[in-house]
């Protein structure tokens, strides 16, 4: 639980929370484990959800709709540590089905 607390802290958005507020944060985490390649989201969907990298690195890719057959393009990758999909936290009524 260290490690996952250090991580959270490490992000702007729950820099100034405290640690018992991360610790209670990290037993409402869910985790996945994600095969090389396999989508985390698509371009398109609902931000219902936010994650931090803990390991390895994500490419975020974009797809321009009026270029289908051009396939999509790497716009960064981001590594262990970085906080993604944070507007989900902001919204209100969000639900995933």
């Amino acid at each position: 639980m260290t490690e996952a607390v250090r991580m959270l802290r490490a992000s702007p958005f729950f820099s100034d929370w405290t640690k018992p507020s991360l610790e209670r944060l990290y037993w409402i985490l869910e985790r996945r484990r994600l095969q090389p390649g396999e989508n985390v989201v698509t371009q398109g969907d609902v931000a219902d959800f936010c994650f931090i990298i803990r390991s390895g690195k994500c490419d975020v890719l974009i797809a321009d709709p009026k270029k289908p057959n051009e396939g999509a393009r790497k716009v960064v990758s981001l590594a262990a540590g970085a906080l993604v999909g944070e507007i989900a936290l902001l919204k209100k009524g969000t639900k995933r089905d």
